[in-house]
């Protein structure tokens, strides 16, 4: 990744807190990256949103041809919810860096082990310091 690179913020998890997404998006702004939010889901239950939605909004995130790497704004829990239905031949087609921690790991193996694309267990967006986030 480089400086001008896309980047798109997914949230396949639990739901984000909008003051400490901003805050991550603006950390990565300073880094050179240009930054996608993802558009607000309906919170449902723990969760981001429903299941079908955060799939859909991560596996867009994957299909863009404009996005260089799908970082996850958070952990928690809900991703291996969905994983079943996300096509390991699919992903590698459209292969993209993906960066997350927690939950988004189930997500890291998928990507590593079962479509053979290039994955980063690491600091996500809305960690609660920037320290957190950039080390």
């Amino acid at each position: 990744m480089r400086p001008g690179d896309r980047v798109a913020v997914v949230t396949p998890s639990g739901p984000v807190d909008d003051e400490r997404l901003a805050r991550g998006a603006g950390l990565l702004e300073e880094l050179g990256f240009r930054v996608s939010l993802p558009e607000p889901l309906e919170p449902w239950r723990i969760f981001a949103g429903r299941d079908d939605a955060r799939r859909r909004q991560l596996l867009d995130a994957f299909a863009d041809p404009d996005v260089r790497a799908v970082w996850c704004a958070r952990g928690g829990y809900g991703i291996n919810r969905f994983l079943p239905e996300v096509d390991p031949g699919w992903l590698r087609r459209h292969a993209k860096l993906c960066i997350g921690f927690s939950d988004a790991t189930a997500l890291l193996q998928l990507l590593v082990h079962g479509a053979g694309v290039a994955a980063l267990h690491g600091p996500m967006p809305t960690a609660h310091q920037a320290n957190e986030f950039c080390g």
